[in-house]
């Protein structure tokens, strides 16, 4: 295709580069509003898997490009009536249709470490235009850029260079609870059934798993799991221990199914020798994707907008700000951020103040949000710790009083105790668990039963997961069964 933007007085109105969600939702807008659009794109294929749960925004905004008469629009509405999430490739390729069949849109393919990956940016001789660069020494001359390239920024790294101007970034306010992250996609293997079955997690073996994994938080691992309508497809999302994440890849690989599986186990009751990893047979890119871990920093460009010879540059998406996990807004903020700018592309000359404060308000909501979980957080796990205490406390008394006990029993409880209230580690009471397990199961004394499986719930739900139905319930019956055993005592 001829390059029609090779000279500076035929710049096009904007370059975008990535076509994630962000830059497609972007380039979209923008080209509706009859402008040149210029994209870049260094991907082959759409074939990320992740599950998004999205905003009414953004389904607003995909609704609102839906063609009634293309079957795979219909096909994928479908889909996301069934499931009630989307993968991200799905949402790429919906985009993609659209934008790909406007006259006035150019894409160009940039592959990485190939003669057409971009170079550099330059400034235009006459001012009018700036240009990007290949490594072939092509030339695409553009007034405004917008930068959907991912966390690690490439695009703005070059204008920086070209301009001699910094672009900042700062430490997000906020920051997740724990550094480390897994995605893990797996499949059912073929020759087994895919109805879901009804699993009942012993919770002492359970803590020992975890624990044998590395992990040695005070808090039950935050996790999400997502599958297809057949239930045969399996997306696992959420944190991990730092030994996987520090393992090498082949151990790591293992480590990470081993992981995922255990929680699938817990919510569909399949065994880890039931699932295997989607490996790809016609797109080997898509196996690297199987597994993903990645450290968790959420860093912020401070410059939202730098002014460029004739225009601006923008970043969206995690470009400009990677996504705080557990709100699971990542795939949402970047294509309204490319709603924003492309509503700021509709103004002579670019809205920047209205595109900051939109940005900032962004930013303030996703901090608002965070700081009321962290505020939940901290007051459950108070409660979650003096919960514990309490039981150790009163679970010791008796056992102290009941001659059958055994010293290595109640010394094991001690040092769990000590632990717990010093480093706020549960490692320990592992052991002091699975030491009284027999006297719990043959306790006479009601009272030990009833402190006893308190004590291993506050340690299984431990943090915010105490708050949980699930935990209720399990007090409401514990409640009702001393009522039923002594009345008169409660």
């Amino acid at each position: 295709m001829r390059n029609k933007f090779n000279e500076e007085d035929a710049a096009a109105d904007v370059a975008i580069v990535g076509l994630g969600p962000g830059g497609l939702s972007a380039a979209l807008e923008i080209a509706h509003q009859g402008k040149e659009v210029l994209v870049f794109t260094n991907r082959e294929h759409y074939i990320r898997g992740q599950r998004l749960i999205l905003t009414r925004e953004t389904e607003q905004f995909l609704l609102k490009h839906f063609d009634h008469q293309n079957p795979l629009d219909v096909t994928f509405w479908k889909k996301y009536g069934l499931e009630k999430t989307l993968q991200t490739k799905d949402i790429e390729k919906y985009l993609y249709r659209k934008l790909s069949k406007l006259p006035n849109v150019t894409i160009v393919k940039v592959p990485k470490n190939s003669d057409h990956a971009i170079q550099k940016i330059t400034q235009g001789a006459e001012g009018n235009a700036d240009c990007l660069v290949l490594n072939n020494n092509e030339k695409y001359y553009f007034h405004n850029l917008l930068g959907a390239d991912g966390a690690w920024h490439s695009t703005a790294n070059l204008v920086a260079d070209c301009f001699k101007q910094p672009i900042e970034y700062e430490l997000a306010t906020s920051q997740e609870r724990h550094p480390y992250h897994a995605v893990v996609q797996l499949k059912l293997k073929s020759n087994v059934n895919p109805n879901k079955k009804q699993f009942q997690t012993d919770v002492i073996n359970e803590m020992q798993f975890l624990a044998s994994q590395g992990w040695q938080e005070s808090y039950s691992p935050k996790y999400y799991i997502f599958t297809n309508a057949a239930c045969t497809k399996f997306y696992f999302a959420g944190e991990i221990p730092q030994q996987i994440f520090a393992a090498s890849k082949p151990e790591q690989t293992e480590l990470l199914k081993k992981w995922a599986s255990s929680f699938i186990k817990k919510h569909y009751g399949f065994d880890e020798e039931h699932l295997e990893y989607r490996e790809s047979k016609n797109t080997p890119a898509k196996d690297k994707l199987q597994t993903t871990v990645f450290s968790m920093t959420i860093e912020v460009c401070k410059t939202a907008v730098l002014n460029l010879s004739n225009g601006v540059f923008a970043q969206i998406g995690d470009a400009r700000r990677p996504p705080n996990y557990n709100l699971a807004h990542g795939v949402n903020d970047a294509i309204i951020g490319g709603l924003l700018f492309a509503k700021a592309m509709s103004s002579t000359p670019f809205a920047e103040e209205s595109f900051k404060k939109s940005l900032k308000d962004m930013d303030d909501e996703i901090e608002n949000k965070m700081q009321e979980i962290k505020l939940t957080r901290k007051d459950a796990k108070e409660k979650a710790k003096k919960k514990l205490i309490d039981a150790i406390d009163n679970l010791l008394l008796l056992l102290q009083s009941n001659s059958e006990n055994t010293p290595l029993s109640i010394s094991k409880l001690e040092l769990a105790k000590q632990t717990f209230e010093t480093t706020g580690q549960l490692a320990v009471m592992y052991d002091a668990l699975n030491e009284m397990k027999s006297i719990i199961e043959n306790a006479q004394n009601v009272s030990i039963f009833y402190w006893a499986y308190t004590l291993i719930n506050c340690c299984a739900n431990s943090e915010a997961h105490l708050k949980t139905t699930g935990f209720k319930e399990v007090i409401n019956t514990l409640e009702s069964f001393l009522q039923e055993k002594q009345p008169s005592s409660l």
